[in-house]
């Protein structure tokens, strides 16, 4: 049997890569996600190799002839973000889920506080949306594929984004 879990509570700090809480509706159980810290060199090589990248191809124009070619690139834009979104969103949280106690006053506490990031994670979340199609009216008008990038970027975590989101997580609050 899947575990359906509700992240409900996330506290992040500066020095601290944070965590999330999660609950199981099935059972009641709470668990907590510790937030993967990030590496620095590795994070700042990467950078740098992205940054060389997309200097070499700003001058490039995708030859797309044919309106079969450009549905072809957008459905694989679509899927491959969804599976990458998804695959990103599930490594990054659950990889060490822990169970944890909470008592009943802690738990409405934790779910007080977590309304807020609901709607932070909204707000997050349109505005992911917003950037992607501008990014994709830009790439469809001028076939550049920097606006192609950054717009399989915006959907990538948009989907990351949309993995937080399910019916039992807004019923949660709606009771708060």
């Amino acid at each position: 049997m899947t575990r359906r879990l509700i992240p409900f509570y996330r506290e992040m700090d500066k020095n601290n890569p944070g965590f999330t809480l999660f609950w199981d509706k099935n059972s009641g159980r709470v668990y907590k996600a510790y937030h993967k810290k990030v590496n620095q060199l590795i994070y700042w090589i990467s950078f740098a190799l992205v940054l060389a990248v997309l200097r070499s191809i700003q001058s490039l124009d995708l030859p797309l002839g044919s309106p079969v070619i450009l549905t072809l690139l957008l459905l694989l834009e679509l899927i491959a973000s969804f599976f990458i979104g998804r695959k990103f969103y599930k490594t990054y949280y659950f990889k060490e889920l822990k169970e944890i106690f909470v008592d009943k006053a802690m738990f409405q506490d934790y779910l007080t506080s977590g309304k807020t990031m609901l709607k932070t994670d909204l707000i997050v979340t349109v505005s992911l949306l917003v950037v992607f199609a501008l990014a994709l009216v830009l790439f469809l008008l001028t076939y550049w594929i920097i606006w192609y990038l950054l717009s399989f970027l915006m959907l990538v975590l948009t989907d990351h984004m949309l993995c937080s989101f399910s019916r039992d997580r807004f019923k949660l609050y709606k009771h708060e």
